[in-house]
């Protein structure tokens, strides 16, 4: 009984190491990336059907707005001295719904986007909260261009084209299975521990 209480303990330490030690180049790829997040009124179908419409006109309009940038940098400055278009084109798919846009830093969870898996940390980020914005809501990635269609090119030549390094997009595809592992622990982790 000792020795397996023993091993629990060695076991659990080891799970929470694995999550507090930064994975090389996770941090690279975070400072490379911009986030949206549109966030719903409520969980009613309504609101979420709403999320939606407003989700659809606003990757079509950053789409355009970013059509030919190259650089997180460049990407930025255009959506923040574009932010009251972003304001516009939400506020006019959201209707009665009062709509509020920001461009920041905000903390996001391991998420998957097709063969993507994006690290959990904090992002720059288009948030997006329709009304009360206390329903379910949705992420994507705008920059490089991932939600709102990567044009001819794959998803990991988008990637490469935005200034990601091949080995940074073998972190988000997991491509060497060693990140999907440790990701899978730290949801394994915070569903345990509701983190």
């Amino acid at each position: 009984m000792k020795k397996k209480a023993v091993l629990l303990a060695v076991c659990a330490a080891f799970a929470i190491l694995v999550t507090v030690l930064p994975t090389p180049g996770e941090a690279a790829v975070r400072e490379r990336v911009i986030r949206l997040h549109v966030v719903a009124n409520s969980d009613g179908e309504e609101d979420q059907a709403l999320k939606l419409a407003v989700r659809d006109a606003l990757t079509g309009e950053v789409a355009s707005m970013l059509e030919g940038v190259s650089t997180k940098e460049e990407a930025e400055k255009v959506l923040s001295d574009r932010l009251d278009g972003i304001l516009a084109c939400a506020e006019k798919a959201a209707g009665d719904v009062p709509v509020t846009v920001t461009l920041g830093k905000e903390r996001y969870p391991t998420k998957e986007y097709g063969a993507f898996r994006f690290p959990r940390g904090v992002y720059t980020s288009v948030q997006v909260k329709l009304g009360a914005a206390e329903g379910k809501n949705w992420w994507c990635v705008l920059f490089p261009p991932l939600c709102v269609g990567a044009a001819s090119a794959g998803p990991e030549e988008v990637c490469v084209e935005a200034g990601l390094t091949p080995g940074q997009v073998k972190i988000l595809t997991g491509s060497d299975g060693k990140y999907r592992v440790r990701f899978r622990v730290l949801e394994w982790l915070d569903a345990l521990f509701g983190g």
